[in-house]
């Protein structure tokens, strides 16, 4: 989330600075780890401290894998052998039983690997099959929730495989598999056990019709597990309790391992992630406290309850993240924030005041941890040691003086009682915040109850006197120099601004020095106040909100009341114009809007096909709009409708009807929310819509690929479009099409997509082997229009080259053009007749224009550069290629985009400088994405895409390929070698082949005949040493400068990885980059005799992407080109330079004696550089030459 989504336009630029800063520190503080094998060896230690348990050592592991390794983190793995070495030794040590669940392609293989007696493993899949996830949900996600809702392990295993079954259809295998006999194999045999086995016992999830309420829960677990369970729903269920046997344990442990990698390469993280958190929650909802449970994950925090904070219960590799929260949460977390509540007066019934008392103070309490505040940051004073801010009824363990609050009384020695509040226990509580140190934000104060001039009533006869309280304040503010902002709500509350006025000391009163304070319905300035915080106001916006609810309040009152809220944030001890000016630029924690809330109010439910539904929601905080997205669960079908809800009369309830639920299955309902500052959530759990009696929902998906531009020899373009081209038919393929549901439109007369050496007989051209026309265009959608309606859009690819002269258009072959209004009347036509939605991808050069000018309803179009941006290719890779490598793996559409967007800046890089025409200019591209239909790339796209997954909703759990440099960052000597290094690895064994791809500090801006950039960088094969390791020497570097080199890995099925960081080698000792290319023709002189000696050299620079031509032109006026050192091409033909280049070097061209039958006159030599793999003679205007001549007599 970007920084400007914190703060509205009306800030000042100071907070955006200050808040800006803090983003920064905070979030370079907490970057991730990845999981290693010591990790997980740390785990398992944890658990051989737990000792002897009573139930069996639960261990859930989700991610990649490959049949003998699991994966940790990018090139990181826990091999087989050395996991069973792990287990092995932790059940020695401790006698317990272990359950293993593993959701990861190849699961079964580790059945048979990890078997041992008393040790239950289950896998997702087979020996040989893949896990396929898809919306968050796999295995291990429907096996946790029958644990969650009391079935024992084996009806888990049963319920887990029948739902993922019913996901799948049967051109889909994944059969999982379980041993809980030792034996390593499943038969019938095995499940006798794990029959027996509930995690923590066998109470159950009953229907809210169930006669058993939640209150029954009390007498046998924790009240803080009881609070979990209640506030935890599973769609329109809640727990309820038949309990059987006991569900506290005295002993019990579970190890969670999320594993895989969060780095972009991963596109199964997200979904990794969602199912490790939910396995959290339920050993939660189990009655599991933290402390018996260690998760793995490479991410700085994780939120099992959805609240949107971090909940703390990461265990490594981080373990220094405790005051921090995600800045994707829109929270701006202090290092050191804190906050003292003090609830002042006797909880006595003389106070008539302490019930307004305690619910205010509970309320800025929650306002506090609303906006991000943890527990240990909140110094709660009351005279009762229970108080409950979330008003669900329980104490929630937040007094922490002067008595010894109920959840620790067991815990700590000599617990204190109940007992008035004294000055000592203020004393203490500043105490503590001295402990905190320098605080990022000041130290927040709030005190409300009774109140005389400049004394504040603790208790009965004990009063804290402004005098004692400043030097209170004082010693605090000397020791630790941070600033106070100080709230005080009650009577005469305005007679402290003088009395505890200070520098950098802020203090804010609910009346005049000599008004009283009033409350209504436990409602007062201080409330008022806190929800103006609540709302992200600043300290003075909130000031000003709370004193005109006050006034409003007070002037309803029958009466002649007066009550005047004071300020004083200078010093002065006065409240006066010039006061604000220090509070306007303070907020607590956070300055982003509290995010909405919603949650689903129609509850799940079976429908008749064609039946009119009502669908509601309740919401939470300011809203501007609702919306509910309904998706059909079938693993073929990718339609999601979405629906804007409207309020209703029902205060903080919107509805809206559904009507054209045809198709028969289950339906997945979610709500959304927005506030007015752009913030969205959803509903936690989705309600399911099982329609019946309906149609059979289509399945039928189609692709049309254009590979454009033409295969003539002039277009330097082609290897990459083709090879593209081809894989994105691979990865199709892949997903599930057949050859009859792609379209494929090539020049060739065949293609070999799967890489075998053969023709695959898949060219769909009309006539093979001939240049593309638009007539092939209207062919192809021709074609598609009569497969009719689809269960997911039409997916149109082009790869080639692009204009953006006059309307958009794309190069079919050499001066054929599609144009944007040709193919705009297509698509239409095509949409009009079957109602399907299009998915189009193009990566061509100023593809950014056909963004607005295809634009229509239900129609997406990724480009990939601006209308105004060039489109790079380099080594066959480019946009087209890095989006279809991601969508391979399942990922959904908007997040393939993304990044793919990322993997083309990558190959891009940072570093280099390129010369056009002698400026310097940055290699930039910028994919744009619309699929809202309005034409325009912006944050509000991409929500659609986000539920499309091309061919099927599936993501598979296998790992494809990975590459990763282990040279470090150095300066080197021209001259001087250096060993690149890199670790490359596949699911499948080695890798094929490794590269490094290195990119000079400045290079010429090629442009081919048809404007498209060429990049000319140098690729050094790497050579495989051992294992997953490769290197290859590099020693020909001759410009100063920094050169950055990535590592490329390649599989034998064709897919290529990249490296996510590149490194950075600087050279010195050599010559300075020239601002352009160039060519310099060497010679002794400018005459000779026929019979004497005669030498010519060459020296270019910068000729990256260009292809070397050297000519003499005879007397006569023909020319002779050179191939080599003294070897000549036939007469009057065209021939490059064949021998290899060095830059900035001299190259020779002739070194010789001239025949003395050489004919006299004047000759001249000829150096040129050509776009690469264009003929010569047509790029006349792109070269760069130079020529000298000479005279032979």
């Amino acid at each position: 989330m970007s920084i400007h989504k914190f703060i509205t336009s009306t800030r000042q630029s100071s907070v955006l600075f200050a808040l800006f800063w803090l983003l920064i520190v905070n979030w370079s503080a907490v970057q991730a780890e990845p999981i290693t094998v010591e990790h997980v060896r740390g785990a398992l230690e944890w658990a051989k401290t737990r000792g002897q348990l009573d139930q069996p050592l639960y261990l859930f592991l989700i991610g990649h894998a490959s049949p003998d390794k699991i994966q940790l983190a990018k090139l990181s793995y826990l091999e087989s052998t050395e996991f069973r070495s792990m287990l092995d030794d932790y059940q020695n040590a401790t006698g317990n039983e272990l359950i293993i669940v593993i959701d990861t392609a190849y699961a079964g293989s580790y059945v048979k690997s990890l078997a041992a007696p008393n040790r239950a493993i289950i896998g997702s899949t087979g020996e040989n099959g893949l896990a396929f996830f898809f919306d968050k949900q796999g295995f291990s996600r429907f096996f946790a929730k029958g644990l969650f809702q009391g079935f024992n392990f084996y009806e888990a295993f049963e319920y887990a495989r029948d739902k993922q079954e019913r996901l799948l259809d049967t051109s889909y295998s994944q059969v999982p598999q379980l041993d809980d006999d030792g034996d390593g194999i499943f038969t019938d045999n095995d499940g006798q056990w794990l029959r027996q086995v509930f995690v923590n016992g066998n109470f159950v999830v009953a229907s809210n019709n169930d006669t058993h309420t939640l209150w029954g829960i009390a007498k046998s677990i924790s009240e803080h597990t009881f609070r979990v369970l209640s506030n935890f729903v599973l769609g329109a269920e809640a727990f309820a309790l038949p309990i059987e046997r006991s569900t506290r344990s005295g002993k019990r442990a579970a190890i969670i391992i999320a594993a895989g990698g969060n780095d972009t390469t991963n596109p199964l993280w997200d979904t990794t992630s969602s199912i490790a958190n939910y396995i959290y929650k339920m050993f939660s909802g189990r009655g599991f406290d933290h402390e018996e449970i260690y998760y793995l994950s490479p991410a700085s925090w994780a939120d099992f309850n959805g609240d949107g904070l971090n909940d703390k219960i990461i265990d490594a590799p981080r373990t220094d993240i405790s005051d921090y929260e995600d800045p994707e949460a829109g929270i701006i977390e202090s290092v050191k924030g804190a906050t003292i509540i003090i609830a002042g007066g006797p909880n006595t019934p003389r106070n008539e005041l302490w019930d307004t008392t305690e619910s205010i103070s509970n309320y800025i309490y929650k306002v506090h941890h609303d906006r991000g505040f943890l527990n240990k940051q909140i110094y709660y004073l009351s005279p009762k040691s229970v108080a409950d801010f979330n008003g669900d009824g329980l104490d929630d363990c937040i007094v922490d003086a002067p008595a010894t609050n109920r959840c620790l009384a067991n815990t700590v020695d000599n617990p204190l009682p109940e007992r008035p509040l004294t000055v000592d226990d203020v004393r203490d509580a500043f105490a503590w915040a001295k402990n905190r140190g320098k605080l990022d934000q000041p130290l927040y104060l709030f005190l409300i109850g009774h109140l005389t001039s400049n004394k504040f009533h603790l208790a009965d006869f004990t009063d804290l006197e402004a005098a004692e309280f400043k030097a209170i304040l004082d010693d605090y503010q000397s020791v630790t120099g941070n600033e106070i902002v100080l709230v005080i709500d009650g009577c005469h509350s305005g007679s402290f601004l003088e009395s505890l006025a200070n520098p950098s000391r802020a203090i804010i009163s609910a009346s005049g020095a000599t008004e009283k304070a009033f409350f209504v319905e436990k409602t007062g300035f201080s409330r008022f106040f806190a929800k103006g915080l609540y709302e992200g106001l600043s300290f003075y916006e909130a000031f000003g909100y709370a004193r005109d609810k006050q006034n409003d309040m007070v002037s309803s009152l029958s009466g002649d009341f007066v009550q005047t809220p004071q300020l004083d944030d200078n010093s002065d001890g006065i409240f006066t114009d010039a006061d604000g000016q220090w509070l306007r630029n303070v907020y607590i924690n956070r300055v982003d809007i509290v995010a909405p809330k919603i949650e689903a109010v129609t509850i799940s439910t079976n429908l008749q096909a064609g039946q009119a539904l009502r669908l509601k929601s309740r919401t939470q905080g300011q809203i501007k709009r609702v919306w509910v997205e309904i998706e059909l669960l079938d693993i073929n079908f990718q339609n999601t409708q979405q629906l804007e809800l409207s309020q209703a009369n029902e205060e903080n309830v919107w509805e809206t009807t559904w009507n054209n639920a045809f198709y028969n299955g289950d339906y997945q309902i979610t709500f959304y929310a927005e506030n007015p500052q752009g913030k969205i959530v959803n509903s936690e759990e989705p309600v399911t819509i099982s329609v019946i009696d309906g149609l059979n929902p289509p399945r039928q998906r189609l692709a049309i690929i254009v590979a454009g531009g033409g295969n003539h020899r002039t277009n330097s373009l082609w290897d990459d479009t083709e090879s593209i081209s081809n894989y994105i038919y691979y990865m199709l393929r892949d997903r599930k099409f057949t050859d009859d549901d792609i379209y494929y439109l090539t020049p060739e007369t065949g293609a070999d997509y799967d890489g075998n050496g053969t023709d695959d007989n898949i060219v769909d051209t009309p006539v093979r082997g001939q240049p593309l026309t638009d007539d092939d265009i209207r062919a192809a959608m021709d074609w598609a229009k009569e497969r009719g309606t689809l269960g997911q859009p039409l997916y149109w690819f082009f790869t080639g080259h692009g204009s953006a002269a006059g309307p958009g258009r794309l190069q079919l072959a050499k001066l054929e053009y599609l144009k944007a209004p040709q193919l705009k009347e297509l698509l239409d036509e095509y949409q009009n007749t079957t109602g399907n939605h299009t998915v189009l991808f193009i990566d061509a050069c100023y593809s950014g224009v056909l963004v607005e000018q295809l634009k229509a309803p239900n129609r997406s179009i990724i480009s990939s550069a601006s209308a105004n941006e060039l489109a790079y290719f380099a080594e066959k890779q480019g946009f087209n290629r890095f989006i279809a490598k991601f969508l391979i793996s399942g990922t959904n559409l908007f997040e393939a985009f993304n990044l793919a967007r990322d993997e083309q800046h990558e190959m891009l890089g940072t570093q280099v400088q390129v010369a056009d025409n002698g400026e310097n200019i940055t290699l930039y591209q910028n994919p744009q994405l619309d699929d809202n239909g309005d034409g325009i790339f912006n944050s509000h796209d991409g929500k659609w895409l986000e539920n499309i997954h091309i061919g099927h909703k599936a993501e598979s759990g296998s790992v494809i390929v990975e590459v990763e440099g282990i040279t470090e960052p150095t300066t080197l000597q021209v001259g001087q070698s250096l060993t690149l290094k890199a670790m490359a690895d596949t699911d499948t064994g080695p890798a094929a082949q490794v590269w490094a791809l290195i990119r000079p500090p400045r290079m010429n801006l090629v442009l081919d005949t048809n404007g498209t950039p060429i990049l000319g960088f140098q690729r050094l094969e790497l050579s495989h040493t051992e294992d997953i390791l490769w290197e290859g020497t590099w020693g020909d570097a001759v410009y100063n400068g920094d050169y950055e080199i990535n590592f490329y890995a390649q599989d034998n099925e064709g897919n290529i990885a990249s490296s996510d960081k590149s490194v950075i080698i600087t050279v010195t000792g050599g010559v300075e980059p020239p601002q352009q290319a160039n060519v310099q023709i060497v010679l002794e002189k400018d005459s000779y005799r026929a019979g004497e000696h005669f030498k010519a050299e060459l020296i270019e620079n910068l000729g990256w992407g260009y292809d070397l031509y050297v000519a003499v032109v005879l007397p006569d006026g023909n020319f002779i080109a050179l191939k080599n050192t003294n070897e000549f091409a036939p007469l009057n033909q065209p021939q490059n330079w064949l021998k290899p280049r060095t830059q900035a070097s001299p190259v020779t061209l002739l070194d010789l004696i001239l025949p003395e039958n050489l004919p006299r006159g004047e000759y001249c030599f000829y150096g040129i550089l050509s776009p690469e793999k264009e003929s010569v003679l047509e790029t006349l205007p792109l070269w760069v030459w130079a020529q000298q001549c000479f005279e032979i007599f």
